[in-house]
């Protein structure tokens, strides 16, 4: 079985790694990936030409990709949130809906999906804020009457710091 090398970032430099092999030998890599558009993976031995042309392979990289991505982006987003799979699990179901933050969630029709994109950032946002800025009035005031943070959060089942940024 192959040893892996550990891999340690070069400051200042993007996709630009050094690695160190368990038995001590160093080397540069490319590691660069981004969606829509291949990946690049190279291995270059340690020395200032070695260096010299990681920069060259990944700057030649980066340049092909940001080509292939602005072709993408004319036809529209790389990675759609709502997109018709080609092999879905559930042939009834084809439509996905992919969220950063929950699993991926499969719908009948695009339609479908998109109400349910509707309804999760609804509720995801109602969720973000417990406290309508509509109120700071009413805060205002209770500050004055003398309640404390405290008293104000509890009224409202949010946190003090809440209340102190609103």
């Amino acid at each position: 079985m192959p040893v892996q090398p550990t891999f340690k970032k070069i400051e200042g430099e993007s996709y630009l790694y050094e690695l160190t092999y368990p038995s001590g030998s160093k080397g540069y890599a490319v590691r660069a990936t981004r969606t829509g558009v291949p990946g690049k993976k190279q291995y270059f031995p340690f020395t200032k030409e070695g260096l010299a042309k990681a920069k060259t392979v990944r700057n030649t990289w980066l340049e092909e990709t940001n080509k292939l991505t602005k072709e993408l982006l004319k036809k529209g987003p790389i990675d759609p949130a709502i997109k018709k799979m080609a092999n879905p699990t559930d042939p009834k179901k084809p439509w996905r809906y992919k969220r950063s933050d929950s699993p991926d969630t499969f719908h009948a029709t695009e339609q479908d999906a998109k109400d349910f994109q509707t309804k999760a950032k609804e509720l995801k946002y109602a969720a973000n804020t417990k406290i309508p800025k509509t109120d700071f009035p009413a805060i205002k005031e209770k500050i004055i009457k003398g309640d404390t943070l405290e008293q104000i959060a509890s009224s409202y089942d949010a946190d003090v710091d809440t209340v102190r940024t609103l």
